[in-house]
Order: structure tokens, then sequence, then C-alpha cells
């Protein structure tokens, strides 16, 4: 990311820095350390500064062993601990991953399986986690309390250091693979939680990854599937698992971070020398030995299995890219930035792909993980056979860079949305479990532990880089002419994945026919008893607990608002927040009287904004425009259902977060956007239709749960029925309509979009707000006022719609492997008068002790989310091979619960791991911005305060109570099951109505055209169809390159977690927890970066994971400066846990989010312990 070397750069500077110091002051400490000196085991090797997080940096040494320890010590309490390992993926069997699973499964010092969940669940953390990336494995986890993470440290490295399953098999059986059978009658097969969890994840989006990666770098490990590919997973074995423990889990190859207000370090130094202390020094060289480099340029097309009834048009994932020979460090630098530039929307790469490749999603990166650094283009919603136009598109972009570089205006905007996420890097609650694994990637990337500053730091060179024709320097040196390229087409193959499952089918078939009776019924019991051992890890728990309920501070941050309605009809809203020359605004244009015919052509409206030109700017213009002033902008539809839940008060929200000196051009850019939209060429507008309504398939298939969860909600709300009608289903249907009539009549479509246009010109009902200090908020009040008097005054009645109720039981058919299986209902139904804060302790309990032993580890699901919103009480499992034994599990919770034995001190666990949620601080704007939405809708801040102290109060009896909500849950609520055709046809008894919007039959990824088998993105395609998170945008395609806005974001990742919202509520309920922007609307465009922010703070607020520490540094990306300051944790985090798929060392941080780069995150996030 670069700075401006202007005035304007350095007033941003300088914010930032001042920020920086108020949001997150250094740690003073006496007796500070030095260079040389030795303390406890350890000598301090460097004293630095991190001054993204204004943190002060020891980096120390372990004497005996070399073990490397960094202190990131700054004021921020949400206190963090990493541990990360250089892990090499010698080949595809995913051994890094099974073992990151069995770290956690107990211990020498703390022999429980269970314990890793019962922590989670039952003790103060802010997040607890382990990922695995291509080059490392990390264990990261974070407190509110520093005594609290002393015990965690404690419980990580001796988990690391010392697993079980070095002398348990049962762990590897579990974690990785085995073989299983029901009865003597059923057939062979293969069970594991990697297993289960890879044959999801391994999409063609993965697949082709890898297929270029082997293409590029023949030979090389780059190539390995770290998460592991199914069809070799079964060629490990236990031995292989304990051998490669003790190759590479060595002190001598670990980097542990402490990062926060760490007041006394020494017992943590003291406790890690005693295990680092066991150990000898051991010398570490990570060489690649089958690598053979490329001498001239590679074509190669890999076949991706998918089903034979799939839609594969534009179904194929290509790659193009350069590897690149002799890259300096200065080469890189200047790459990392070269690609982000060419990641946004307004470069000339995208421009091009907009142009002759619209149907397409492309990206780009570059890549220093990989033998020799890469630069990589990327394009998924393609026809294999138009693989040479995209490469062509490639190199004359990059020619035309050449000659002109790129436009300055673009440059500046890039450079100035960097500043911006510098600025508010401290909004993030979970700053440390993000930051830490990103340093570690970077060091292992590296082998330097400062390569995350320098990363940091190369985010000032956007501009400068461009001045002095850097860019154009490094194409010719790099890219131009050279021949070592790799193009390579992943197509889909219809038939081949029966064909596939059909040759396994075979193989387990014969290999039972050799089995005696004996070791059948072996195997039998075997199958029969696993999930059923029960461990009992209370004791443990309370030994790491070290947090006392009654010390449970009662404190929330209250923002004062002030909330006056002007005699013009609009309301005006002012949060005040403890921030210098900055603020977000938040424009909500009334909505309630848009006829209801017209509610959809409303919709796609907000789809079309952004990606036409206007009457003053071309598309690459208006791109530049967008990125230049309207940061973490949001345009979307939202409602709003009043203090009672019971209204439905829609709204245009139009949000964006801006400088006090941009705030005036970026209300310019709001009106051209809503006003100037060009809607006159019908033909384009046509294109982008198009594109909707495949993403919309797409959600809809893949993130099915998430669509379960909005009409869940939908079923007892009126404002959820609204978001519902608006989005998902019923949209789609309109979307084919409108297609036709686009293809018939044109003019008359234009026009029906005109009208909309024309409708959202009215001030009357509209609610200005911002959150922001006193002198901004003036100037900002002065500037909206002005856009609203452009603005048209009239009088409008609401209307009350009446829209299609949703059916108390139902299911869903998509292309899945597995079900999602959902029960809500809302207060009034459940007995209560609404949510409290016992809520946030009981479903904990509930999770902990009934949901999970019975349905994950009993009945086979891979997870479950259980949950209290404001509107009612959720129960969702996911990638669930279940229906009916799931939702009898749901039904037996009454009698369960009346049934337990539960103690005030077994209980207090399940408040302290809640309470760490209330306790966690919010950033100061992030904060102020849900204190003013909550202030629209009827929602007092003081409520937080109310469910904290009911949470303090709560007791064993008044949780049994609840046995009685449960029982209504189970009788009353509203039930849903998404699956495949099959599955639901097995189970219709349940339902009384089954939707199937697209007509699915029983499809899996092998259908699907452009899902290819062995591409990056393929196992977590298969793992998100499978347990129906999306849905393929048509029968034929999952739509791998087609772009992702927030609201599929938010739709796949509530159908992940099982949370029974609908898009526009997620979205709320997400901007309310400050996890989205207050601004960020359904159709908010989804990149790269801002999909590394929202999901980490989704981890670290929503999950309690720490996404802030023990991260790998940042890869030697090639456009590393593109990515926000702000962001860098994110990013890290994100590559750290392989959550972001990177191609030649390019990470296209402002690149649109292709599906199968979500879904690839999605899947990461679900592998995740």
């Amino acid at each position: 990311m670069n700075r401006k070397r202007t005035a304007f750069v350095a007033l941003l500077v300088s914010i930032v820095l001042m920020l920086s110091a108020v949001g997150l002051p250094a740690l003073a400490q006496e007796g500070s350390l030095n260079v040389g000196d030795q303390t406890t085991g350890f000598v301090v090797r460097e004293l630095s500064r991190l001054d993204l997080v204004n943190a002060d940096v020891t980096l120390l040494e372990h004497e005996k062993t070399g073990a490397l320890l960094m202190l990131v010590q700054n004021e921020d309490t949400n206190r963090t601990y990493d541990i990360s390992f250089r892990t090499p993926v010698e080949d595809d069997s995913g051994i890094p991953h099974v073992f990151e699973h069995a770290t956690l499964g107990g211990s020498q010092k703390y022999p429980s399986k269970a314990l890793f969940f019962n922590l989670i669940h039952q003790t103060y953390n802010t997040y607890m986690n382990a990922m695995t990336t291509d080059l490392i494995t990390t264990y990261p986890v974070a407190s509110l309390s520093e005594q609290q993470l002393l015990k965690y440290v404690d419980y990580y490295t001796d988990s690391v250091f010392n697993p079980s399953i070095m002398e348990d098999e049962s762990i590897f059986r579990e974690e990785a693979w085995r073989y299983a059978m029901a009865d003597k009658d059923a057939p062979l097969t293969i069970a594991g939680t990697v297993y289960t969890e890879m044959q999801g994840a391994y999409s063609i989006e993965t697949a082709s990854m890898f297929n270029f990666k082997k293409t590029l770098f023949p030979g090389s490990q780059a190539g390995n599937s770290h998460g592991g590919h199914p069809a070799h997973i079964t060629s490990m074995t236990w031995q292989h698992l304990k051998d490669y423990h003790d190759a590479y889990y060595h002190p001598s190859n670990s980097l542990s971070i402490l990062y926060g207000k760490i007041e006394d370090y020494a017992p943590f130094l003291t406790l890690l020398d005693g295990y680092f202390s066991a150990y000898d020094k051991k010398d570490f060289a990570f060489d690649d030995p089958g690598y053979t480099p490329l001498t001239a340029a590679a074509e190669q097309t890999f076949e991706h299995p998918v089903e034979a009834a799939s839609d594969t048009t534009n179904g194929a994932v290509v790659y193009f890219g350069y590897a690149l020979k002799d890259a300096t460090a200065e080469d890189q630098a200047i790459l990392d930035l070269l690609t982000t530039l060419l990641n946004n929307p307004s470069s000339p790469f995208q421009q091009a792909m907009k142009e002759k490749l619209p149907s397409a999603s492309a990206s780009c990166y570059y890549d220093n993980a990989t033998p020799e650094v890469a630069v990589v283009f990327q394009a998924s919603g393609m026809a294999a056979e138009n693989a040479s136009l995209f490469q062509a598109v490639v190199e004359e972009s990059l020619a035309d860079i050449r000659e002109k570089g790129f436009d300055p205006a673009a440059v500046e905007a890039v450079a100035a949305a960097t500043r911006l996420d510098l600025l508010l890097v401290t909004e993030s609650p979970n700053i440390g479990p993000s930051i830490a694994p990103s340093i570690a990637y970077m060091w292992a990337a590296t082998g330097d532990v400062q390569a995350y500053n320098r990363y940091v730091k190369n985010t000032e060179n956007f501009l400068a880089f461009a001045e002095q024709g850097l860019y154009q320097q490094v194409i010719e040196k790099h890219l131009t002419g050279n021949p070592r390229t790799a193009l390579v087409v992943t197509a889909p193959a219809p038939g081949l994945k029966e064909k596939q499952d059909q040759a396994l089918a075979e193989q387990l078939a014969a290999q039972k026919a050799a089995m005696t009776e004996e070791e059948i019924a072996v195997l039998v019991k075997a199958t029969a008893e696993q999930g059923e051992q029960t461990d009992d890890a209370a004791a443990l728990v309370a030994q790491l607990q070290a947090v006392d309920v009654n010390t449970l501070p009662e404190e929330r941050r209250i923002y004062d608002i002030t909330d006056k309605m002007g005699a013009d009809g609009v309301r005006r809203l002012h949060a005040q927040a403890d921030v210098s020359g900055v603020g977000q605004a938040l424009l909500l244009l009334d909505a309630g009287a848009i006829p209801q015919d017209d509610l959809h052509w409303y919709r796609l409206y907000v789809d079309l904004l952004g990606k036409l030109d206007t009457a003053r700017h071309d598309n690459a213009s208006l791109s530049a425009l967008l990125t230049r002033y309207l940061y973490q902008q949001e345009v979307r539809p939202t409602v709003y259902t009043g203090k009672n839940k019971d209204e439905c008060n829609p709204y245009l929200r139009v949000s964006w977060i801006a400088m006090d000196e941009d705030m005036a051009p970026a209300y310019d850019v709001v009106y051209e956007l809503l006003y100037e939209t060009k809607l006159d060429d019908a033909a384009k507008v046509a294109d982008v239709l198009s594109q909707v309504k495949a993403s919309l398939k797409q959600t809809i298939t893949n993130a099915s749960f998430q669509i379960q969860a909005y009409r869940a909600f939908a079923s007892a709300s009126r404002g959820f029925l609204y978001y519902n009608y608006l989005n998902f289903i019923d949209y789609y249907a309109f979307l084919e309509q409108a297609e036709a009539l686009f293809a018939a009549e044109p003019e008359t479509a234009l026009q029906k979009l005109a009208e909309v246009q024309a409708f959202f010109r009215v001030r009357d009902g509209a609610i200005s707000g911002f959150a922001g200090n006193a002198d901004s908020a003036a100037s900002h009040r002065e500037i909206a006022d002005a856009f609203l008097n452009r603005l048209d005054t009239a009088q409008r009645e609401q209307v009350t719609y009446d829209l299609p109720a949703i059916a108390a039981r139902e299911a869903l058919v998509v292309d899945s492997a597995v079900q999602y299986n959902i029960v809500y209902a809302p207060y009034r139904d459940l007995g209560l008068e609404g949510t409290c804060g016992d809520l946030d302790a009981v479903v904990r309990l509930v999770s902990d002790a009934f949901l999970y032993p019975q349905l994950r580890d009993q009945y086979g699901a891979y997870g479950v989310d259980h949950g209290a919103t404001e509107e009612g009480v959720y129960i969702l499992s996911f990638r669930d091979p279940n229906v009916q034994e799931t939702f009898d599990v749901f039904a037996a919770l009454p009698g369960m619960i009346k049934d337990m034995t539960l103690t005030q001190d077994e209980l207090d666990g399940y408040i302290l791991s809640a309470y760490s949620n209330y306790a966690l601080s919010q950033g100061e704007l992030s904060g102020a911005l849900q204190a003013l939405v909550g202030a629209v809708d009827g929602k007092p801040q003081e409520r937080f305060l109310t469910w904290m102290r009911e949470l303090k109060a709560l007791t064993p009896e008044k949780v049994k109570e609840y046995a009685a909500m449960y029982e209504a849950l189970s009788n009353k609520g509203h039930l849903s099951t998404s699956g495949g055709a099959g599955i639901i046809q097995q189970n219709e008894a349940l339902y009384e109505k089954v939707l199937n919007p697209f007509a699915v039959k029983e499809v899996s990824q092998d259908s699907l055209a452009d899902v290819v088998e062995g591409e990056w993105y393929s196992e977590a395609v298969a793992f998100i169809l499978d347990n129906k998170i999306m849905a393929p945008l048509s029968e034929e395609a999952f739509g791998v390159d087609e772009p992702t806005t927030v609201g599929d974001f938010v739709a796949t990742l509530f159908k992940l977690a099982g949370m029974p919202l609908g898009v526009d509520e997620g979205i709320m309920a997400l901007a309310q927890m400050g996890i989205l922007n207050a601004d960020d609307k359904a159709d908010t465009v989804l990149t790269r970066e801002k999909l590394a922010d929202v999901l980490c703070n989704f981890l670290s607020k929503a999950a309690g994971m720490d996404t802030q520490t023990g991260l790998n540094p940042l890869p030697e990306l090639t456009d590393a400066d593109q990515i926000s300051p702000a962001s860098l944790s994110n990013i890290q985090f994100m590559l750290h846990h392989g959550l972001l798929y990177v191609v030649d060392n390019t990470l296209l941080p402002q690149t649109p989010v292709t599906r199968a780069e979500l879904a690839f995150a999605i899947w990461g996030v679900d592998k995740m312990e």
C-alpha cells in the first residue's frame, strides 16, 4: 500500500500516528530489556517498533534451542499468544492439517480429547483456534485476562510438544481417516474428520490452484495440498503422523508471539523455557528437491469431476502466471503493489476483463511462498476454450501499463484507501489474533521476523513507485517476454464424479469381500462405539480457569447520541466517537413506498450500482472514485424491525468512511452513483443481470443454510419476510423473468429501472447519520444537508406488503452432498418476553454438553450452531449426514436438560466464556456506528449492560427452567432442511413444502462444469456443496469465477455457522457487533481484503477466536503494497490459516472475491478447530 508523498498523505500519516497513540498506547514497563540482555533462558536479539499497532517489539531467542519469541507490547487488553511451526507439505495426504487437528486432541499434561472445545465454551477466552497453511501450522489463543492467557499458553504448548496422539492411535483414526461399517450388511465406507472435511473442500477452485502450481513449478512441494486431497488422505498412516511431529514440532523450528498488555512477561518466559529446554538445538533446512524449473511456456488442461447432470457452462477456472528468476526484494515490493493496483476495478486489466470476458471474475497476485516468485492471474466463470483469450487480456493489459503506466487518480485512490485501512486498524477487537499468525507466516516465507513490518511499510509506496515508473520497469524486467509461463485450465467433467465414486465403491466392496466375519464384527463394533465414549474433562477445565465470575466488570461503552427530526422530514443523528479527522456517514433513503410489484426492480437497481457508467464517468473512472472517496462503501437494501421486532421499515442504505476533507467529494460521488448511473444500455444491464443471477444461484446453492436462516426468521417477522422476499429465491425467479424481458422488450425493462432511480431522488423519510467527533459532525452536517437539499420532496404513503408466507416445515433442494437442519422459534412462541443474558451461557452449555457430543461425535455432523438472537432461538446443524436423527436430538434436549447435574462452578465456566464477548472492547468508530444504527432501530445501548448483569446472576436452577423453552422450540419451531434431492425425498414426510428453485436433481460438484477436480478450490467447493453452504449458480456451473458481495459472504457465513438469519438481518446483526461497517450492504462488492477484514472480525467477535496473534509472516507477495495497513494482520490470518488462495505470490487484495475464493475461505474456517 503506497503512501502519497504529498501534504495530503502526510496529513493522513500524522492522523494514523495520532490515533494509534490514542487507540493503542504503547505499554510502559519498568526494567525494559536491551539487546544482549539474558532473562529466564532467553537472550534479547532485537528491539523494534510495530507502528501499525503502536507496539514495542522485543525479539528474544531461546539460548538452548534457538526458539524465537516475539513480545509485541502495547495497551491492548485482548492479550494473545501464538506458537507457529514451519510445516512443509511433503505430499497430498494432508499430514500438516491432520496433525493440527490431532494436536488439540489431548496431551500428556491435559489428557482429554474434549478439552479444547470445553475450554472454548467454559473459560474466559476471546479467541481459541489452530490453523494450517501451505507454510505453517499455527496455534493462536487470546484472553482479556493475563492470568488466563498464561494458563492457555501452558495448555497450547504442552499440546504441541507432547500430544496424546503420539501414544493414542484412536486420535489418528478419529481425525485422519478410518474404515466404517454400520452393520455386517452395510457397505464398507471411509470416515474421519479431515477426510470428510476435505471431501467437501476440494472444489474446482482448490483443484485449479494446485493444478496450476504443479504446472508452473513441476515437482515442487508447492503443488501439494496442505489440507489433503481426499484421494490421498487414506495413504497416511499413524506412523507417518508421528514421524512428522518428530521432524517439525521442535522449538528450533518455532516462532512464539506474545501480544498486548502483558504486564509481567516473566512467568510466560519461565513457562516456555521449561518446555523448550527439554530439547537440544536443531538445524532446519527446507529444501524442495523435486523441483525442476520451467524453461519454456507450459500449457495443461485438467478435468475436475462433476456429476453427469451438472451445468458446466462457463464452469472452468483458468490460471495464467509467470515464474520469475532472481526477483530481488525491491522487485517483490513493487510487484506486490502492482498486483494490488491490477486488482482494483479501475485497472486496465479489470476493465479489459469486463469488456472481453464479462461473465468471468478475475484476480491477480504475487506469490513468494513458492520455489520462485510468481505473478499469477486467475479467472473463474470461464469457458475452457477462452483460456487463450484470458492470456491475451493479461498480456495486453500488462503491455498497456508498461507503455502508459496507471492512471494517477486510480493510484491515488488505492493509496488513500490504504491509508484509511491503517487509520482504522484498531477498530478490530482481535488485533493480536490477526497480527500474530501473519507475522509468523511471513517469517516462514522469508526467514525474517521483520518481514511483516516491512510489508506494512511498503504500503506507503503506491504513488512513489508510480511517479518513478517502477511498475513499468518491473513489468519490463520480469513479465514482458518471459517464456517461463503456465496456462492451466481446470474444467468440469460431467459424469467423472460418478465414475470415481463407483471406482471407490468397487474398491471398498472388494476389501469387504476379503474380510473375515470376525474382522467385520470388530469393525461394526468399532463403528458403533465411535463417539460414544465420554470424556469428563471437568477437573482439567477447572484447573485451567483463571477468572472468577464475581470479578467480571460490568462496563460497556455508552455513546452520546443526538437525534433530531427536521421540518423537512429528515431524521438526523450523530454518535459521538473519540476519533479525529475521520468519520462514518450513514444515509438511509425511505423505501417503504415502493409498490410490491416493483420490489425486485429495486433490488436489481441496487445490484447495478457501481457496475455501469455514469453520466460523468466511465466505469473505470467511477471505480477509482469509489475506491478513493467511499471507504468501506455499502449500498444495499435494509430493513429495521423496531424496538418490539414487529415492524417492517425498509430503507436503501448507503454508508462509507471518509476523512473530513474528503466528505464533500464523497457525497458528490454518492449522488452520481445513485442518480446519474446510466440506465440506457440494455446490453450492459443484461450482462450485469446475468452475473447477478449466477451469483445469487451460487449463494442459494452453496449457502443454503443462510437462506434457511432468513426464511426461519421470516416465518415470524414482517421485516425478515420482506428481506427474504427481496433478496433470495423470489428474487432469483424475478431475475429469470427480467432476463427474458430484456431480450424481448429492453426499453420496458430499462424504464422500470429508471422509475426506481427516480423514486429514490426524494429526501422525505430519509435518515442522515454520522459517527465521529463533534467537529467532524458539524462539518458533515453541512455537507449532508447540501446533499439532501439536492433531492426532491414528496409525501408518499407507505405500502403494507402482502408477501408469500413461509411454511412451518419446509425443505430446500440444492446441489449438496450433506444437509443443514434448522429449528427456530421467536420468543413469543417460546413463552419468553424476549432475549436475556441468561441465554448466552445456556446455548453454550447445551452446545458443549449435548449438541456437539451427539451430533458431531456420535452422528458425524461436522458442526452445530446454537444461538439466541434478539429475535429468537435457533439450532442449526451443518455438514450433517443426517436429517431425522438430528431433529430427534433437538427434540430430546428438554429431557437432557431436566436430567443433567449442574453445579454453579460448572455453570460459571459457560458464563465466563459468554461474558468475554461482552467485555471485549469495540473499535471506537465501529462501536459508535453500532450505537447509531441501534438508535435508528429503537434499541438502547444499555441493553448490553442488562444482559451482562443477567448473565452473571444465572444459576443452575434457572438453567433447568429453560427445558420448557427447548420443548417449545421443538414443538412450535420452524423446521427446515436443505440438501440434495434424494435425501429430501427420503424425508419428505417431515415437510409441508419442498422448495426446488433450480429444479435440482441429484447433482454433486462433479456435475458442475466449472468445478475442476484438483484445482485449489475444488475441495472447498465440494465441501460447500456437500454441506449446502452455497448453491451452484446453475445446474451446470458453481460460478467459481463469479464475483461475490457482502451479502453472499454473510449468507455463506451464517449458513456455515447455522445461524437462522437473513442476509439483511445478518448484515444488520454483524454491523451492530462491529463486524461489518454500518454502511455495508448486501450488494457491496466483497474484495479479498474486505473478506479478510470481515471474516477476521467475525471470528474474533462472534466466535471468540484470536485472529491477531501467532500468525505467520506475510509471504513475499507481489502486491503486498496494495494491502491496507489496517488489514495486514487480517490478511496474515487468512493466509496463515489457508483462507485465501494466493497464486504466484499475488494476493490481489482489492480484487472482488470469487465464489470459489469465498468457498475456499469458508471451507478453511470450517476446518479450524
